[in-house]
């Protein structure tokens, strides 16, 4: 099982056609993020690796051997939205930052609401589905207040018809005043 592996990685499932990728990923193309030796009469083996940022939904990885490239191991996974709030805890009146990351990618409109109120600072995400927005926080008492971000197909992770979901834990948070 010793040789030479490399770990592929794209937001399209991988083929025996697909190319390594020269700018963006596109659906015949992937990036490599890992490669390595695996040592001499070993029978197993740990990797590590960092997946690029990427937009919400289905990625594709594979642990390629170079003495068995016919015969990679593969998996996919989701990304999920995120939102981080900075800082945790303010005052009224004062400016909060809220990123996204995991969100639909190229200009989905994403709107926020603080405690069940849309807030205007409707954004848009880039292309790996990211995020930045700043609001004034408005008059509030003080306490535990939630922050959202959301489109018209995400919300709050509820399923509604012919959408995608998503864990609503994963992109509200809370904020203390």
């Amino acid at each position: 099982m010793d040789g030479p592996y490399r770990i592929l990685w794209s937001k399209y499932a991988i083929s025996p056609d697909s190319v390594e990728c020269k700018d963006e990923v596109s659906p015949s193309c992937y990036v490599e993020v890992g490669k390595g030796e695996v040592p001499r009469n070993t029978n197993e083996v740990t990797v590590s690796f960092t997946i690029p940022e990427a937009s919400y939904g289905t990625n594709f990885v594979q642990y390629l051997r170079s003495w068995r490239p016919e015969d990679p191991y593969g998996f996919s996974f989701t990304v999920e939205p995120n939102i981080t709030v900075s800082p945790a805890t303010v005052i009224p009146h004062s400016n909060l930052t809220i990123k996204g990351t995991g969100f639909p990618a190229k200009n989905d409109s994403i709107k926020i609401s603080l405690d069940g109120k849309n807030i205007s600072c409707n954004t848009a995400t880039n292309d790996l589905g990211s995020f930045t927005s700043q609001f004034t926080l408005p008059d509030t008492i003080a306490g535990k207040h939630q922050l959202r971000a959301y489109n018209d197909t995400l919300a709050f992770g509820e399923l509604r018809p012919a959408s995608r979901s998503a864990r609503p834990s994963s992109w509200n948070r809370s904020i203390r005043i």
